[in-house]
């Protein structure tokens, strides 16, 4: 999961990610998933928090809960070809991710050219707090979902 830590994303925006980042840890608590969360601007955030079970699911959303949204530009194209590398690179690892997915929380503020190849057969979710048709049209391509409220928050 990719969470826009750009400062645009201060106030009610950081909630409505928490939401999404929470789904998917009660997924991991269930068995049903392993996530990876970081954090980015214009690029990915060096901290990543790892959940593969209920435990680590807490600890990963008491650290998410504690993160400063004080980032600079939103790069959101460089960023998901980062997280698409690093999701290349678990898999190297032997890691055994059945379905390797990326989620991408944003406001939308930046234009998108990503394409198919970029995202090298992962699938992709947008959930864009705002708007954004270029990233939720990929997502969408990409065989995942996108979703814009349509709505700036503040």
């Amino acid at each position: 999961i990719l969470v826009d830590g750009s400062g645009s994303m201060e106030g009610s925006n950081t909630y409505r990610a928490g939401g999404v980042v929470m789904n998917r840890l009660r997924a991991v608590r269930r068995g049903e998933a392993e996530v990876y969360v970081r954090f980015f601007d214009n690029s990915v955030w060096e901290d990543e928090f790892h959940a593969w079970d209920a435990a680590s699911a807490k600890k990963c959303l008491s650290a998410v809960r504690n993160i400063d949204y004080h980032g600079g530009m939103t790069a959101i194209d460089h960023c998901a070809r980062q997280a698409t590398e690093r999701i290349d690179a678990i898999l190297a690892e032997g890691d055994t991710l059945a379905k390797p997915e990326l989620f991408v929380v944003t406001d939308g503020q930046d234009g998108v050219r990503l394409t198919l190849n970029d995202l090298r057969g992962t699938t992709m979710h947008a959930f864009v707090l705002g708007n954004n048709s270029q990233l939720v049209t990929i997502a969408r391509q990409s065989g995942g979902v996108g979703i814009e409220t349509g709505e700036v928050y503040d």
